[in-house]
């Protein structure tokens, strides 16, 4: 099995810029905003590993469904 330092050193894990069509104001207005999109979390699994990211609206985001915007663990 790869080890999570082996892991890191060959996968891209980088921040990305996107565009997010799902991003939902205050008020409840969809919007598409350009977002930053980051590994949050990089943990060794039983079998395999888990990447969360982020994003960096997710203060400003009210999109419950967007695992981005919460930050998932």
């Amino acid at each position: 099995m790869t080890s999570i330092e082996e892991l890191r050193q060959n996968l891209p894990l980088t921040p990305g810029v996107e565009k997010c069509e799902n991003f939902l104001t205050e008020s409840g207005i969809e919007e598409t905003v350009t977002v930053v999109i980051v590994p949050l979390h990089f943990k060794e699994k039983e079998n395999g590993f888990m990447v969360s990211w982020s994003c960096n609206q997710g203060d400003e985001c009210h999109n419950t469904n967007c695992v981005y915007a919460r930050g998932w663990v």
